[in-house]
């Protein structure tokens, strides 16, 4: 049920599909930068040494990489709403981009600025960076795996591939963590949409206007016509 004051972001089976990804993410992340910086060694330890986290690395890598296969499979539907979400742009989000800044900058100060979609163009950029980067460290992970021991040159040049795209691929999930915590001004209350799926009105509008908008409008037919009787 959604509370009188909050809209609907998203259905209970995508905030746990969110939490329950995002934890195997974080861990493969987590691990693959304890491999690549080799401490701190007693948490190394505890996770059963360099080999041991390697396994764990790998474990956590196919199962990401066999999540990634399976979703257009069985969420097609889905899987094409995000993408077509994502991957929508529009010439007015070139002026969104500059008064975003000055909005997240100085949120009391300035009003946020407009757009159209489910996403911000911020959100888009960052989530189509983000897919293109699990897709490449999915494929390099695979052909480290496969890859011939003799075949050093090749081993070598994917191994730096993987790691690169791991170290940007930190940083944009560190972003969308940093910007899905709350703790920026500019987005108090935009964390209880992966707890329960739902965010305040107040939220939606300040973040996203066009979306709010098409979702309240059902509402205010609905609270007129009940005022009407």
């Amino acid at each position: 049920m959604t509370d009188q004051g909050a809209l609907r972001r998203h259905v209970l089976a995508t905030v746990v599909t969110h939490a329950v990804f995002g934890a195997a993410v974080l861990g493969l992340a987590a691990s693959g930068l304890l491999l690549v910086t080799g401490g701190p060694r007693f948490l190394v330890g505890l996770l059963g040494g360099h080999d041991g986290l390697a396994v764990w690395h790998r474990r956590l890598g196919l199962a990401v990489t066999a999540s990634l296969l399976a979703a257009p499979l069985l969420a097609p539907h889905n899987i094409a709403g995000l993408a077509k979400d994502v991957l929508s742009y529009r010439r007015a989000d070139i002026g969104w981009a500059q008064a975003i800044v000055r909005f997240v900058m100085h949120p009391y100060r300035n009003r946020p600025p407009y757009h159209g979609g489910r996403f911000d163009p911020a959100q888009r950029l960052l989530f189509a960076i983000m897919g293109a980067l699990l897709v490449l460290l999915a494929a390099t992970g695979v052909a480290l795996l496969v890859t011939p021991r003799n075949a050093s040159g090749l081993l070598s040049l994917t191994l730096r591939v993987h790691e690169l795209s791991g170290w940007v691929f930190f940083i944009a999930a560190g972003s969308h963590v940093l910007a899905g915590s709350g703790w920026l001004p500019s987005h108090r209350g935009v964390v209880r949409a992966m707890v329960d799926g739902q965010v305040s009105i107040a939220t939606a509008k300040r973040l996203w206007p066009g979306w709010a908008a098409l979702q309240t409008k059902p509402r205010e037919r609905h609270d007129k016509k009940q005022g009407g009787r």
